[in-house]
């Protein structure tokens, strides 16, 4: 006899809000947390006076308009939100907004100028303008085999030349493929990029922060849901109408049905070295599925300076600086205050460098880092990290001038075991690339899927796209329960767009 019409596992957004949709339909649900919080990849911490911290998701990527679901969640759970305008710079009659966004290139600096650009002093830059406008492309791309990004690039920019520009120019695109899910131009896909519409994101005319935090919406989510933590999942069993789940500590639950929201990095690890054993294995079509997908790594570190050390601007919130190592900085929005905080976004090769110096650490507060106490490996990145800031300030700033740091390296959470997803070239079909994600969106008998991951009806990579998997997945979880036969949506259709800097006459 199954004890819970439903166990969900992970109580990150998709689960949380898998669970509360069907709790709110009366059924028995049952969240199982294998750590000692909730909110997966969100987190939100306190660094005093009225200072919450992101070190996971930072921002609400897309408009009501856009995600009407999500935005629900916003009003319902009574959230503000700051909105921070970015320059629409694909739409050819947008009022480009100045000082939110500021792009920062060296060669800017040569020319005489301060390296900051903004608005629409920005695309005035052709090098820029081109790679920038790459992206777009994709919506064009209809070969029948897919393509890495590198190739699509080249074939686009041409082959990249020794000179500022070009580099320039290739550096914005790739941030451009790159700066979302933390792929390379060797093995990211162009259909993925496409299927994912990372291009939409990337376009949205505006962002937000969530006032005192993301962490918010996950505490309206768990409300009045039956959540345990410290619950370790070690075997999921399937059966033809329940599901057995066992926990590290020999602890047995069964449900009718199961929702599990792992992500990539977790169902891709070994039994032996922490993974999850399920019974029976996955399918052939879910192992390929899996296989083509990748686990982008980014990790964050927060820095407060002793002052501020950029200059006073109350609306500036993103700073991208896609030819230094270090290409993206979020400001919080309170940052203008008496906080000059800045958060430096850690991707790729640097992301892992970074989970090595934190050993087995995921997450690491230093205060006076450049004082007489304990010295850590990770006081080498911040240090790079703040030169290369004093480098774009003009200014001589050293690891001295921080009051402390926070570094969260995700790829340590044993957990989580990464970023964000992406999908990887494998040198498969356009259509066997945009059916991936539907393949791990789609059911196993009572066993359901969800988390970021599966998105496929919106971006994944992110929480609207984790809510709406987890909208889905119980959508799914009551047709079975209901004795219904499987429907499965379909993938959306490529929406059209504004034209691109090429377009433009």
């Amino acid at each position: 006899m199954a004890d819970y019409d439903c166990i969900v596992l992970g109580a990150g957004v998709a689960g949380l809000t898998a669970a509360r949709d069907l709790n709110e339909k009366g059924l028995k649900v049952l969240v199982l947390e294998g750590s000692n919080r909730i909110g997966g990849r969100v987190r939100t911490i306190d660094w005093g006076d009225n200072a919450p911290l992101e070190i996971g998701a930072e921002l609400i990527h897309r408009t009501g308009q856009e995600v009407p679901l999500f935005w629900h969640e916003i009003r319902r759970y009574d959230l503000d939100v700051v909105d921070i305008d970015k320059p629409d710079m694909f739409d050819p009659k947008a009022t480009f907004c100045k000082k939110a966004v500021q792009v920062y290139l060296e060669r800017w600096r040569a020319n005489g100028e301060s390296g900051f650009r903004d608005g629409i002093d920005v695309i005035k830059d052709k090098p820029f303008r081109d790679g920038h406008g790459v992206i777009k492309e994709v919506e064009l791309f209809r070969k029948g085999k897919d393509e890495p990004i590198g190739k699509f690039i080249e074939d686009d920019l041409g082959s990249p030349k020794d000179t500022s520009a070009s580099k320039d120019a290739y550096a914005v695109a790739d941030l451009m493929f790159t700066g979302t899910v933390h792929g390379t131009f060797e093995n990211q896909s162009v259909v993925g990029t496409k299927t994912d519409d990372i291009y939409g994101q990337e376009s949205s005319a505006e962002e937000y922060h969530v006032v005192g935090g993301y962490g918010k919406l996950v505490d309206g989510l768990a409300q009045g849901l039956n959540i345990i933590k410290k619950a370790k999942i070690a075997k999921v069993e399937r059966f033809a109408k329940r599901v057995k789940v066992t926990t590290d500590a020999g602890v047995v639950y069964e449900g009718k049905s199961c929702i599990c929201t792992f992500s990539i990095g977790m169902l891709k690890a070994a039994v032996e070295e922490g993974g999850v054993e399920f019974k029976p294995k996955f399918s052939v079509k879910r192992r390929k599925a899996l296989e083509s997908v990748g686990m982008g790594p980014v990790n964050k570190i927060a820095i407060e300076f002793n002052k501020r050390v950029w200059p006073e601007n109350p609306k500036l919130s993103l700073i991208t600086s896609p030819s230094e190592t270090y290409r993206s900085f979020f400001f919080p929005f309170y940052n203008q205050a008496d906080r000059p905080i800045i958060t430096a976004l850690i991707e790729r090769d640097k992301a892992e460098e970074l989970d090595k110096l934190m050993g087995k650490t995921t997450n690491r507060r230093v205060v006076n880092p450049g004082g007489s106490g304990q010295s850590y490996k990770s006081d080498d990145m911040v240090t790079e990290i703040v030169e290369q800031l004093g480098r774009m300030f003009n200014q001589s700033l050293t690891l001295a001038d921080v009051k402390q740091y926070h570094v969260m390296a995700w790829g340590n959470e044993p957990l989580v075991r990464g970023g964000t997803s992406f999908i990887k070239y494998t040198g498969a079909t356009h259509k066997e690339v945009k059916e991936i994600r539907r393949a791990l969106a789609t059911p196993d008998g009572p066993l359901h899927w969800a988390g970021e991951a599966t998105a496929y009806r919106t971006n994944a990579y992110s929480v609207h796209g984790a809510h709406g998997s987890g909208q889905l997945a119980a959508k799914l979880v009551l047709d079975f329960l209901k004795g219904k036969p499987l429907k499965m949506p379909p993938v959306p259709r490529p929406k059209k767009r504004h034209p691109s800097f090429k377009d433009r006459k």
